[in-house]
C-alpha cells in the first residue's frame, strides 16, 4: 500500500462515525467498536472465532472503516472480509501519526509500540509520558511533549 492511500485511509478512519479497530495480539485478539470516541463494544476472541466474529459484527453495525494492528498472524481471509465491508488500514511505521517517530530503525519497531505511543500522545498531547505495557512481554516507551517518539525498551 502505497504512502498516499495510507494517508486517505487513515483520514476516513478517523473521521468515520463508526469504525472497527482491530488488535492482533501474541495470545489473543481484540476487537473494539467507536461511534466518535465512544465504546460501543469490545471483545476478546480466539484465532479460529474471529472470521465469525468479524461476520457478526458487519452484520450488526455500520461500520465505515477499520484498522489493524497485528503483532500475531494476520490471515488474508479476514483482510478480504474486512475489505469487502470497509476500508483497511493497517498500522505499521509508515502510518501517518500526530508525532515524530525518531526510532533508529523504525520499520523494526511493534505496531502494538507504535499503537501505544499513539494513544499515549492522543491522551497527553503536550506532556512527557512513558508509556508501560504489561502484555506478553512489558514494554517501556517515551514520546515527549514535542511530540518526539524517542523510544523505549522490552
Amino acid at each position: 500500500m502505497d504512502t498516499k492511500r495510507i494517508k486517505a485511509v487513515f483520514l476516513r478512519l478517523i473521521q468515520a462515525p463508526m469504525y472497527l479497530v482491530i488488535d492482533v495480539g501474541n495470545t489473543k485478539i481484540k476487537t473494539a467498536i467507536f461511534e466518535s470516541d465512544d465504546i460501543k463494544n469490545f471483545d476478546s476472541v480466539k484465532t479460529k472465532d474471529l472470521e465469525t466474529h468479524l461476520t457478526h459484527i458487519f452484520a450488526q453495525y455500520s461500520i465505515k472503516s477499520a484498522i489493524v494492528s497485528a503483532v500475531g498472524s494476520w490471515n488474508r481471509d479476514w483482510e478480504y472480509l474486512i475489505e469487502k465491508n470497509c476500508p483497511l488500514l493497517y498500522l505499521n511505521h509508515q502510518t501517518p501519526l500526530a508525532f515524530k517517530n525518531n526510532y533508529e530503525t523504525p520499520e523494526s519497531l511493534g505496531v502494538d509500540r507504535i499503537a501505544l505511543a499513539a494513544a499515549a500522545h492522543g491522551n497527553f498531547e503536550g506532556q512527557n509520558c512513558l508509556v508501560i505495557d504489561a502484555g506478553t512481554c512489558i514494554t517501556y516507551d517515551f514520546i515527549n511533549k514535542q511530540a518526539a517518539y524517542l523510544g523505549g525498551a522490552i
